[in-house]
């Protein structure tokens, strides 16, 4: 656990770059040897069994094939590709610029944690949100999370059907975040 939480927590320096802290080299190198003694297969295992079953969930979710047409939702690693053995326990999904944090503040009101990656880390306009499986994830974990993302989606594409395009209008957890930052002065 707590090997996982510093490179979650502390993956900023390998993101950008710079030296990683002396605890994080001590970390990375315990997981590479119970890696090499075998000892986390059963848990990689589970990390791959999970994101196909994200991949499934998104697949039967109501809303997602709709939201993807239009854009709204787009995983881009994984469309109009064959099943692959392996894929990475991060997972990209992108959307149209502002509604990565959008839907950042959606989930987080659901105490789902999303990271959004945002202009500099990746080109303009090219914002995406990262989830991070893991072992310890269930099955319902997942379809909370794909249920969260389709009713944001919904939200959206009932904002953007409006008379207005969707113009000037943000999301319900979008206004409540904004609401709050305003009353901080």
């Amino acid at each position: 656990m707590s090997v996982r939480n510093a490179i979650l927590n502390f993956a900023r320096c390998i993101i950008f770059t710079t030296a990683p802290a002396f605890p994080m080299v001590a970390g990375m190198r315990a997981a590479y040897q119970l890696m090499r003694d075998g000892k986390t297969q059963p848990l990689q295992d589970k990390v791959q069994q999970l994101i196909k079953y994200f991949l499934r969930c998104t697949e039967s979710d109501p809303y997602w094939s709709k939201a993807n047409e239009q854009g709204i939702l787009v995983l881009p690693n994984y469309d109009d590709c064959e099943p692959r053995d392996f894929n990475a326990p991060i997972v990209s999904l992108k959307s149209r610029p502002r509604y990565i944090w959008w839907l950042a503040f959606h989930l987080h009101s659901s105490n789902i944690s999303a990271v959004p990656v945002d202009y500099p880390a990746v080109s303009r306009g090219q914002g995406r949100i990262r989830f991070m499986f893991h072992a310890v994830n269930t099955e319902e974990q997942v379809e909370f999370l794909v249920k969260k993302i389709g009713e944001w989606a919904a939200e959206m594409m009932e904002i953007e059907a409006g008379p207005s395009g969707g113009k000037g209008k943000v999301p319900k957890a979008a206004q409540h975040v904004y609401t709050f930052m305003g009353s901080q002065g």
